[in-house]
């Protein structure tokens, strides 16, 4: 570990590496805690009060047509680092800091960045297998695991925002929010289908890629009991902060002005009559031309507007 005298600070072009990141997934046509980082990152600063915006052709309405059987990482008993190099650290919301690392060796049909997290303790087998069962296209990938001693790191797809950064953006409209909580439903549909349930369902755990594609993350808080009214009340929760900030105390559902996204309103008027997920897949904000294009756009103005601060690792 190093002290804070040796550590230094250098600009990263953050941009530059979402661009390499996008060409080299069209060029190959492809598809708890946070690791001790080996230095201390600076803190990212939130995003102006003029932040954000987010589209992808119409899909269907049909939780089971959407999974996605992905292959599941073996563990490999050796030093990540073996083959990454950390470049800086990220933050999602006001949670942990997670180093972004590269891969030294990149290879034609892999992506050559990904985030890192470390397990540790007792329930690192848990983990394991906690993140191995999924096989969902809308879960954030793990695409290696690497054990060493009792810990086990693990090198996820990487994915730069976090609902947390697009919450209140005052360019979202019924459209961007029908095309982020149309794939939130998805996953959750199959939640509800295998009996899952997710501990943590949070803004800063449901991640968006350069593509527009919304993600959930935080494979360790499954559990084998699926809840419709607390998955309904965080839905309710994460909703009303993409609209307008913020959640109401109290417990309460709505929203201050719900002129701004009249849809959205009907759908947060409509989650305490849900009776499953499957019904809630069928209400009119959800049947909405899932636009990830304009999502691409919402993510690259949070990217832009949003003042990152980053610091660079010494070589390792």
């Amino acid at each position: 570990m190093l002290s804070k005298s040796e550590k230094h600070n250098t600009n990263v072009d953050f941009a530059a590496l979402l661009q390499h990141e996008e060409q080299h997934a069209i060029a190959t046509q492809e598809h708890a805690e946070p690791v001790k980082s080996s230095y201390a990152p600076a803190k990212r600063l939130k995003k102006k009060p003029n932040t954000s915006h987010a589209e992808v052709p119409p899909q269907k309405q049909d939780g089971s047509s959407c999974t996605q059987m992905a292959a599941t990482p073996p563990v490999v008993y050796k030093s990540l680092w073996d083959s990454y190099n950390e470049l800086y650290s990220i933050q999602f919301g006001n949670g942990d800091y997670f180093p972004v690392a590269q891969r030294t060796k990149l290879q034609p049909d892999e992506h050559s960045l990904c985030i890192v997290k470390r397990f540790s303790g007792v329930n690192v087998e848990e983990h394991i297998h906690a993140i191995q069962r999924i096989k969902h296209q809308q879960f954030v990938q793990a695409q290696k695991l690497f054990s060493v001693q009792n810990d086990l790191f693990v090198a996820f797809e990487f994915m730069p925002v976090s609902l947390a950064e697009v919450e209140g953006n005052p360019l979202l409209d019924d459209l961007q929010l029908a095309s982020i909580l149309g794939q939130i439903v998805n996953v959750l549909l199959y939640l509800e289908k295998n009996s899952l349930g997710h501990g943590q369902l949070i803004p800063s755990n449901i991640l968006i890629d350069i593509h527009g594609n919304v993600k959930l993350w935080g494979q360790e808080f499954l559990h084998n009991d699926f809840n419709l009214k607390e998955t309904l009340r965080s839905l309710a929760v994460i909703t009303m902060r993409l609209i307008q900030g913020y959640a109401k105390e109290g417990g309460r559902i709505g929203l201050d002005m719900p002129g701004r996204c009249p849809l959205g309103f009907d759908f947060l008027s409509a989650l305490e009559q849900m009776t499953s997920i499957e019904d809630l897949y069928k209400h009119p904000l959800l049947q909405q031309h899932w636009n990830k294009e304009r999502l691409v756009g919402l993510v690259s103005l949070v990217v832009i507007w949003c003042d990152r601060g980053f610091k660079v690792p010494p070589t390792r």
